[in-house]
Parts: C-alpha cells; structure tokens; sequence
C-alpha cells in the first residue's frame, strides 16, 4: 500500500485566487446528505466539516485507480481549499491534511463504465482512513472509468454523496490523453502543475477535475441549502442543490463534462488558467455556521 501524507496549515500564505470563466455549466451528482462513514462508523454533518464546532481539522483521504494522473488536479484544489480557510470562509484551525492512500489496481480501460451502487461498493471497499478525533474527515476515489447513470448529452463527471464521499469519474479529455498514451502518474507540483509535461490538454484536464471537485466539495459542505440554512435565496429550485448564479461553482452545469470545453476555449482565448470559486451567498451561508 502507497500511503504519503501531506500536511497544510492554514498560516499558508495562499491568496484566494478563484476567477470566474464566464457562463458555465454545472451539475450535481448529489446524494444523501448523511449516510457513508469512516471504517469505524463516523459520520459527519455539513456544520462538521465547515466550522471548528465539532471538529477542529479536516482530513481528506484520496484513493486513485488505474494509476491516473491528478497531481496536478490536487494541486489546484489544495490551494483552494487553503485558501477558503486563510480568508475564513473554511473554519479549521487545526490544519487540513490529505493523505494519498491506495494506488488501487484496475483494468485501466477508459471506456468502463460505473452505476451509481458500484461506484459506493468500491467506496466501501477502499475507504480505510480514519480521521483523529479532531478532525473530519473526507473522502475523494478517483474511479477508472465513466459514470453509467447519466445517458444525457453532458453527463456528470463525479457524484457527492452519504455526507463524506466524492466520486470522480473519467473526463473526455481524460480518455483523449489515455487513448495518445498520456496522462498516467504525474508527481505532485506548485498549483497549476502537473504531470505529462503540462501540455494544454493536461491543464484542461487538471483544471476540469479541480473544479468538479470543488463543487462536489460544496455539495458536501452543505451547500446550497442542502445541509446549510441559507442568508439570503440563492438556489436554483428547478436544479434541487445548485445556485441560481451562473458565475458560481455550485452552479447546477459546473460538474457536467462540458466543462473541459468552457475550460480550454478560455485558455485558448485569454490563458486564463484561473478556477471557479464560490459566489458571496455560498460563502455566506458558510460563515453562518462558525464559532467564535
């Protein structure tokens, strides 16, 4: 078993750098709001995971099938994520760590497919850290294949689900890069790094699968009106947890496939390799939840 654990601290002098790429389009692979749990049966709440009430730190454990490339994926929603706790958005002064569990075996075949119930069986069947008694904890599996339960014509990249669990699943430019031989094991670098020589197709895909990540983050922290009361309205109604702002990571399109398309049609017009962040009502509704 591959185990390395990375430490961050919110002292990090990280600036929150989320910019806005315009119209997008987003999705929810949503799920239970409770329900998956730790190896010893700990569930967490979505106050759990955004305030220090309950739960000082936050630990996020990362499973990777088929030895795919997300180092630079992590990267950016490291620095992300680092950067909502120094502007106080995130409440954990204990620190967040992200440990790199299993580099999981697997066919390695870009075209499976996973439903949703085999998808949480191989949840359940990796998920092995548990946090310490201060900490939260998280859980993100990086599966080997594309998502079945979505037969639209931009299906999901990743689902949210029991409270504590990310999914993500095999982007278009994902499979594009495996098919040109690419895109398999890269080392972890600076924000905005990654592996297969940071072509223009690898930062597309790093910056899809940051961004999906976030959202599902969001999901899981409660957002929009989804554990969280909310300030003031902002859900959009017709797409269950999802903002009714178009320039927000939560909103219902920021998951779906298309979002590698919004992403390279941005860098090719401005280089602008920036990430979605969350809109004011979201971040409100997190605050609203912190201790003193």
């Amino acid at each position: 078993m591959l185990r390395q654990l990375l430490s961050f601290r919110p002292s990090s002098p990280f600036n929150l750098f989320f910019a806005f790429l315009g119209v997008f389009a987003c999705a929810s692979g949503g799920g239970d709001i409770l329900g998956a749990s730790t190896p010893n049966g700990t569930s967490y709440s979505a106050v759990d995971i955004v305030s220090a009430a309950n739960y000082s730190a936050l630990t996020i454990e990362v499973d990777v099938m088929a030895d795919r490339d997300v180092a630079g994926a992590l990267a950016y929603y490291e620095a992300d994520l680092q950067a909502l706790m120094a502007n106080g958005w995130l409440q954990k002064p204990g620190g967040l760590d992200i440990v790199m569990d299993q580099a999981i075996s697997s066919t390695a075949d870009p075209n499976r497919y996973y439903s949703y119930e085999e998808a949480k069986a191989l949840v359940a069947e990796h998920r092995s850290v548990e946090p310490a008694s201060d900490s939260a904890g998280l859980y993100i599996l990086f599966a080997d294949g594309q998502y079945k339960d979505d037969d639209s014509d931009n299906p999901v990249m990743s689902i949210a689900y029991g409270g504590s669990v990310i999914v993500v699943f095999y982007s278009p430019v994902e499979v594009q890069l495996m098919e040109q031989g690419q895109g398999r094991g890269g080392t972890a670098g600076p924000a905005g790094g990654g592996g297969a020589g940071n072509s223009p197709n690898t930062t597309v895909r790093d910056l899809s699968v940051s961004n999906v990540l976030m959202h599902e983050s969001g999901h899981l922290f409660g957002l929009v009106n989804n554990g969280l009361d909310m300030v003031s309205a902002h859900q959009d109604a017709e797409y269950g947890a999802h903002d009714d702002d178009a320039d927000c990571i939560m909103y219902w399109l920021n998951n779906r496939v298309g979002i590698s398309d919004v992403i390279a049609e941005s860098i090719n017009n401005s280089g602008d390799t920036s990430t979605i962040s969350f809109c004011p009502s979201c971040l409100d509704d997190m605050k609203s939840v912190h201790v003193d």
